[in-house]
């Protein structure tokens, strides 16, 4: 696989105001610490570094905004003991040393950074952008490269969890039949975009990029599907009532229709936002052969399926009939954007 020259444009590089749409970033990796990457983050794109312990960085006033950087686990959060409530030593593993349960629970208030202490082996450090122009994208293979000449490693190193990297395009319109088509056009991409990315086994065995069921496909992609925004909800989560799904849906559904998602799924953590959020990308960041820049791309291969209703029938009939998606489709697309 050669890298590709650069980020592909959208379709629709605009929201309907006319602003450009903008891009939030996640980007997973191992091997390295939290301080160390929100180091390598301020030396790449600027800013000055606060650190709120060794296990949580936010790189303050870089040239895309104010970056995250931390231990990917909300049981390393300084404060996070005091807000599970009184009973939370009892969530502790079976197995924690008792001298560290004695820390623990006679430091409620700092015991974040010790848990974080212990999860560090096995849980990756996470940089979160802000949103930000989509076109910036164009900034993220630089940081890549930063961070893997410091020893950063991706998922195909990852012994204990499947490393990502998560989009989170805005939405270019927020009707229902604009949120239909990319969700259609996805759904079609599905099983290409899988063999393109290749899962790693642990990714696979993991609930995070769940697959969408059959059943869910045939009945977004048939023609005669043109539902109001509160049925292509509705039929969502009764198919999906989950937010472990390889493109997930319930970030914009609940920014848009907040007290029916909320109402369905009260127990399902949902960061409501007027965003797609595709977790399907492998972070390989230290493959000399892998580019951010393909994922990206990848992605505007759906919104350009999205835009192109012919296209898309097509692509909708070719997966009714065989479960597959043409030739000639995926060259189309290929050869638009240069995935």
């Amino acid at each position: 696989m050669s890298k590709p020259k650069g980020p592909a444009d959208l379709p629709l590089p605009e929201t309907e105001q006319g602003a450009v749409r903008r891009l939030g970033i996640e980007l997973e990796f191992g091997g390295l610490t939290a301080a160390d990457a929100a180091a390598i983050v301020a030396a790449t794109f600027g800013g000055d570094i606060a650190a709120r312990d060794r296990h949580h960085s936010k790189v303050m006033g870089s040239r895309i905004g104010d970056i995250t950087v931390e231990l990917d686990t909300r049981w390393a959060k300084p404060d996070f003991l005091r807000t599970v409530g009184p009973d939370w030593p009892a969530l502790l593993p079976d197995n924690t040393p008792d001298e560290i349960r004695r820390e623990l629970e006679a430091l409620p208030d700092t015991a974040g950074p010790l848990i974080g202490d212990l999860l560090d082996f096995w849980l990756p450090i996470e940089i979160i952008t802000p949103p930000m122009p989509h076109p910036h994208v164009a900034m993220l293979p630089g940081l890549c490269d930063a961070l893997a000449s410091a020893g950063a490693t991706g998922t195909s190193r990852s012994v204990f969890g499947g490393f990502g990297l998560h989009l989170n395009p805005e939405v270019a319109r927020r009707d229902a039949a604009y949120l239909t088509s990319v969700l259609s056009a996805y759904l079609l991409l599905s099983h290409w975009l899988r063999q393109q990315t290749g899962i790693p086994l642990i990714r696979q065995l993991g609930p995070f990029i769940d697959p969408f069921p059959d059943e869910y496909t045939a009945l977004v992609t048939a023609d005669d599907y043109a539902p109001d925004l509160e049925t292509l909800i509705a039929d969502y989560i009764a198919h999906n009532p989950t937010r472990n799904r390889e493109l997930d849906m319930l970030p914009v559904f609940a920014f848009l229709r907040e007290d029916q998602v909320r109402d369905a799924l009260p127990d399902e953590k949902i960061n409501a936002r007027p965003t797609f959020h595709y977790r399907l990308p492998n972070c390989r960041l230290d493959e000399p052969d892998w580019s951010p820049i393909t994922e990206w791309n990848r992605w505007v291969m759906v919104e350009t399926l999205a835009a192109d209703d012919g296209l898309r029938r097509e692509a909708a009939e070719a997966w009714r009939s065989a479960r597959s998606l043409p030739a000639h489709v995926v060259a189309a697309l290929s050869g638009r954007e240069g995935a």
